[in-house]
């Protein structure tokens, strides 16, 4: 076997198996994350220094680029879904669009290959664009259309046990784990929608765009809408970080939603972690 047929194959394995996560240090000194006790916690850094935010507190930052840094437990691999929306006020327009941001992704199974041998654009290989809220909407409630740029956003990832998997797979339910509101708890809970839907189509009583417009007077409430997607490697602690802005005297809203996390029974939880913000006026 020649050194290039070797170096192919070799290739060809570590793609279908699954990349390293290309994932920089985590930004939290080991003697804060020592602290923490290997329990869930979110951090915000403020002055060069790192404090914990309690979902259950009143949270007030000042207004600008946050860093922040989510530590957990976890043994795996896996992807995380951060949404952060401002909330409307009188004087806000509705938001008409959602800002979808994910650094480069390291992924499993065979696309990878396949991408590496034809002249596929990487055009997706990491970004921050905006798509249009109605059609994110569908695209992760009532899958119809298929937008080009939400489909290149959602990527194979490794994931627990070495299973590789699509971030906006349905079976799973990791595509409702977008959506911010109406969001599905498990699998079982899609497969029965599925199920009523397809009655109701036979019935001639469905409009796939019913649900859509239904969720999107539920959007109305926000002013800025905001999707971001990171991987992470399991360790002790596992860590993602990432940046949002806060606008002066805004109030916002963050979810974080681990598209892996399950229960001990296998279901996911009822409730994704989620914190209240208000950014303080700017300075007079």
């Amino acid at each position: 076997m020649t050194g290039g047929m070797r170096w192919l194959l070799s290739a060809f394995v570590c793609l279908l198996a699954g990349e390293a996560i290309a994932a920089s240090a985590c930004p939290v000194p080991e003697a804060v994350a020592a602290r923490l006790a290997g329990r869930p916690a979110l951090l915000v850094e403020e002055g060069g220094s790192w404090s914990e935010l309690r979902a259950s507190r009143k949270v007030r930052l000042s207004s600008g680029r946050k860093r922040f840094a989510y530590l957990f437990p976890s043994a795996d691999s896996g992807a995380m879904a951060i949404k952060f929306a401002n909330m409307r006020t009188k004087d806000d327009y509705r938001a008409t669009r959602v800002r979808i941001i994910r650094p480069g992704f390291a992924e499993c199974g065979i696309v990878p290959f396949i991408r590496a041998l034809l002249p596929i654009s990487s055009d997706f290989s990491g970004f921050g664009t905006t798509v249009d809220v109605a059609d994110y909407i569908r695209f992760h409630m009532a899958p119809r259309d298929q937008p080009p740029v939400l489909i290149g956003f959602h990527r194979n990832y490794p994931g627990p046990g070495r299973s590789c998997r699509r971030t906006d797979d349905v079976s799973s339910g990791n595509r409702q784990q977008f959506l911010f509101e109406d969001r599905f708890i498990d699998a079982k809970v899609v497969l029965r929608d599925m199920r009523l839907v397809r009655r109701a189509i036979a019935d001639g009583k469905f409009d796939p765009d019913d649900r859509v417009d239904a969720a999107l007077q539920k959007y109305t409430r926000y002013a800025h809408i905001e999707t971001q997607m990171r991987q992470y490697e399991g360790g002790t602690p596992s860590c993602i970080h990432f940046v949002v802005a806060g606008q002066p005297g805004a109030r916002s809203r963050l979810w974080l939603n681990d598209l892996d996390l399950r229960e001990a029974s296998g279901r996911r939880p009822h409730v994704e972690p989620s914190w209240t913000i208000d950014w303080l006026p700017e300075a007079q």
